[in-house]
């Protein structure tokens, strides 16, 4: 989630438990705090923590949830490893810390080869069975990433005519729902919108699918 108050922005998420609340601080610190106790359990920072500017940010999930459909069968038996979380930035890449190991594993738009996102990356999330990481950002594109490898997972989405700030992923892993202006549904395994929904005046900034 991430909240706007006094001219500074709040980046933060609960793990699947509740009882972690992972927070950005404003100096590019990734912070994990203890829900129970209210104390500070851990702290991560990258070297160039002071000039790095964080956006986004998201737990990886540590079991399949749900039924997976066609080429996502297989997919679905690639568990995302505990404590894994993503993080989105102003450049245009992301970045997967591993708490377990107190270490940066990947770096997902950093090199030509995997090139990431012509601008700010609004939001990150996963998909239910924590195989896949999706990014949008300003650029108008969703990219999908394999959170195994670090590379590309087929070309990027076109969210639409505006910036794409928000997603969601059903709880079932088949539709990805990506919002600006309007809200695009995406078939996730062929990968085609499946409808638009249309009706905010301004970019929607929170989403999130019923069970």
């Amino acid at each position: 989630m991430a909240r706007t108050g006094g001219g500074a922005r709040v980046v933060a998420a609960f793990d699947g438990s509740g009882e972690t609340l992972a927070l950005l601080s404003a100096d590019g610190r990734l912070k994990l705090w203890d829900t129970a106790t209210g104390t500070l359990a851990q702290s991560f920072t990258e070297p160039d923590h002071l000039v790095q500017r964080y956006t986004s940010l998201a737990w990886a999930p540590v079991a399949v949830g749900g039924r997976q459909r066609n080429n996502q069968k297989k997919r679905a038996k690639k568990v995302a490893r505990p404590g894994l979380i993503a993080l989105g930035t102003e450049l245009g890449t992301a970045v997967l810390w591993d708490i377990v190991r107190s270490e940066v594993v990947q770096r997902l738009g950093a090199d030509a080869a995997t090139a990431g996102h012509a601008g700010r990356v609004n939001d990150v999330v996963f998909s239910p069975d924590g195989a896949t990481l999706y990014s949008c950002g300003d650029d108008k594109r969703v990219q999908a990433w394999d959170v195994g490898t670090g590379a590309t997972i087929g070309k990027a989405l076109k969210a639409g005519k505006s910036a794409a700030h928000r997603m969601a992923v059903s709880p079932d892993g088949n539709v990805l729902a990506v919002a600006g202006l309007q809200i695009k549904l995406f078939d996730t395994v062929s990968r085609k919108s499946s409808r638009k929904l249309s009706g905010h005046a301004l970019p929607v900034t929170c989403m999130a699918f019923s069970p």
